[in-house]
C-alpha cells in the first residue's frame, strides 16, 4: 500500500497565501486521526469553501490542547477555536483546504448520510488504522458503564458510536475487526447504525491499541 498522496497542485488564493497554508504529502497517523475527526464531528459545506469541526462545550481541553496544535502541524493553520451557542470548535474558510479534502483525500462535501471510510485510509498499517479510529471515536463515540445484572451497579463498560451511514459503520467495523476488537453492529433507531465494543477485555484492548487523545471522564 502506498502512503504517498496523489500528486497535486492546489492553487492557493490570496487568503490562503496570507495564511501560508501547507498540506501533507503522504498519509500519516496524524492525518489519519484528523480524517477520523472529520468523519466524526466535521462538516464540509458543498456550496462554499467552508469546513467546521465542533463538539460539546465540555470538550474545550481536547480542542485547545490537542486539535489546535494538530492543525498547526498538519496544515500550518492557526485555528480560531471558540464557544458557540451550544458547541465548541471552529469554522474555517479556505478554498485550498476544501480542495485538499475533496480532491486529494476524496472526502465528499455535504451530508454524511452515505459517507464511507476514505480509500486512502485502507492501508496495511496498524498505526494509521488505529489513529483513524481514535479520531472518529474521540469526536463522536462514547464510553459508558451500564448495569448488566440486576444486583450490581453500572459496572459493565461499553465503547460505542452511532452514525447515519451504514457504509461507514461497516467500514469502521472492518478496521476494528482487523485490530482484533470484535465489534458488534446493531441498528439503533430508524436512521442510526451502532457499533459497540462490550466488556472489560475489549476496553483493555481498545485502550492499549487505540487509546484516547480526549479525556474520557
Amino acid at each position: 500500500d502506498s502512503l504517498e498522496l496523489d500528486e497535486f497542485n492546489i492553487k492557493l488564493n490570496r487568503y490562503d497565501k496570507i495564511k501560508n497554508i501547507k498540506f501533507p504529502k503522504k498519509i500519516t497517523p496524524e492525518l489519519a486521526e484528523e480524517i477520523g475527526m472529520h468523519l466524526g464531528d466535521g462538516f464540509l459545506s458543498d456550496n462554499k469553501f467552508e469546513y467546521r469541526l465542533k463538539g460539546n462545550k465540555d470538550e474545550k481541553e481536547y480542542y485547545d490542547l490537542f486539535i489546535k496544535p494538530l492543525y498547526k502541524r498538519l496544515y500550518n493553520i492557526d485555528l480560531n477555536i471558540k464557544e458557540y451557542e451550544t458547541t465548541y470548535g471552529f469554522e474555517l474558510y479556505s478554498e485550498a483546504f476544501w480542495n485538499f479534502k475533496t480532491k486529494i483525500l476524496k472526502i465528499p462535501a455535504g451530508r454524511k448520510d452515505n459517507i464511507e471510510v476514505p480509500e486512502i485510509i485502507k492501508v496495511n498499517d496498524k498505526e494509521i488504522l488505529s489513529s483513524f479510529i481514535r479520531g472518529i471515536f474521540d469526536t463522536d463515540g462514547s464510553v459508558s458503564f451500564i448495569k448488566k445484572y440486576k444486583k450490581f451497579g453500572n459496572y459493565y463498560p461499553v465503547i460505542s458510536i452511532s452514525l447515519k451511514s451504514k457504509k461507514l459503520i461497516y467500514g469502521i467495523a472492518e478496521i476494528l475487526q482487523m485490530l482484533s476488537l470484535e465489534p458488534k453492529i446493531t441498528k439503533s433507531e430508524e436512521i442510526y447504525w451502532r457499533i459497540s465494543l462490550n466488556g472489560y477485555e475489549r476496553l483493555a484492548r481498545y485502550s492499549k491499541i487505540i487509546g484516547w487523545n480526549k479525556s474520557t471522564n
